[in-house]
């Protein structure tokens, strides 16, 4: 086959892959899902269709605990930028969470674990420990490292945040959190 023709059967081939695909980085969504977003002042709750009041909960929970969790930390999630945290919501998954940069946002599961022996509040354990780790990111946005905030974007401050101190001493710190400012916690 010649090279032109290979070419040409590629092509054609991701088109059509491509044409229904959809990016996630998480969670198992639907390709098909409609996606709406509500705002808060430091937040933006990205949800799935139907989902309205959902989304309504977790951006309470989000904006109630904000000021406690970065009490003890120096930073308020999301405090030291101007545009809105992005939150998405997956809610065809299992329960957890997690915060990323580069593009800086939280994700989070929505789904409780079936097999949890306790009745807990799951939207504010979650929101809490998750909004430990956003304030923990803001260290490389701040001080000596503003200039390379500023200079590399989000992009290094994962690297920063992962150099300069363990992932034991995040999610321990995040655990506290949770435990101290919610009726559960580990």
């Amino acid at each position: 086959m010649n090279f032109r023709r290979l070419l040409s059967v590629l092509l054609f081939a991701s088109l059509c892959t491509g044409a229904a695909a959809q990016f996630y980085s998480d969670g198992g969504d639907p390709g098909k899902l409609k996606w709406y977003s509500i705002k808060s002042p430091d937040f933006k709750v990205i949800y799935p269709e139907g989902l309205d009041s959902l989304a309504l909960e977790y951006g309470r929970s989000l904006e109630e605990h904000r000021a406690p969790v970065g009490r003890s930390i120096g930073y308020e999630p999301n405090g030291l930028y101007r545009r809105p945290l992005p939150v998405i919501l997956h809610a065809y998954s299992s329960a957890n969470g997690m915060v990323t940069w580069a593009p800086r946002r939280m994700e989070f599961l929505t789904g409780p674990d079936a097999e949890e022996p306790e009745s807990l509040d799951w939207i504010d354990n979650l929101t809490v420990h998750e909004s430990r780790h956003a304030s923990q990111m803001q260290f490389s946005n701040k001080g000596k490292w503003r200039l390379f905030h500023i200079l590399s974007g989000e992009a290094l401050t994962g690297l920063l945040d992962g150099l300069h101190t363990s992932s034991l001493f995040l999610e321990g710190d995040a655990v506290v959190a949770e435990t101290a400012l919610s009726n559960a916690g580990r």
